[in-house]
């Protein structure tokens, strides 16, 4: 996450820089509606922890977390580990982006469509035990196709979800996008 602020402060050194790994799934309200719901998001910035489970009343843990990328391989190393969490719930990851994968954009009726261009995200307040959810407008984003060596499975079990068996179905990546999340709204 990179220059993340309201819409009406500055970035912050230190604070508006973080990185972050979530677990979700993705749901339809009564109406139709598609969505995000997360089951937790980990974050290495326990200000914007704090900020997002007051404001948004959204899952947000303080992880320790590390990423490294290698320079001749391109390969992404990454490690998180859920504060209070057992040690050997550390979730580690290893992937690249295929050499000669171009970027594409998801298309419409895809599996890449149905999981990326997500348009709201829903959360539960239990301050008020109410439904809420937020529009989020982004560019469509760009997609990579990847290798992975290793998938961490332990945000699974920290989240009460059996661990899946075998490997990976799918890999994919994106070098992001500028996202604007707005306030909630209550679901009737």
């Amino acid at each position: 996450m990179q220059d993340v602020h309201p819409r009406f402060l500055p970035t912050l050194p230190g604070l508006s820089h973080f990185q972050e790994l979530n677990v979700r799934t993705y749901v339809y309200d009564d109406r139709g509606v598609p969505g995000v719901w997360f089951y937790s998001l980990d974050a290495n910035q326990w200000l914007a922890v704090q900020a997002a489970r007051m404001i948004f009343s959204l899952p947000y843990f303080y992880a320790k977390m590390r990423k490294e990328i290698n320079p001749e391989t391109n390969e992404i190393i990454y490690s998180s580990k859920r504060s209070g969490a057992d040690p050997l719930s550390t979730t580690h990851f290893r992937y690249r982006p295929l050499l000669r994968a171009a970027i594409q954009r998801a298309e419409p009726n895809t599996l890449e469509f149905f999981l990326i261009e997500r348009y709201v995200l829903f959360t539960y307040s239990n301050w008020s035990q109410r439904l809420f959810r937020a529009r989020v407008h982004h560019a469509p984003y760009p997609l990579v196709n990847v290798e992975a060596n290793h998938s961490g499975k332990n945000m699974f079990s920290l989240n009460g979800i059996s661990k899946p068996s075998g490997t990976y179905d799918h890999a994919i990546m994106s070098p992001g996008v500028d996202v604007e999340v707005f306030g909630l709204e209550p679901i009737a």
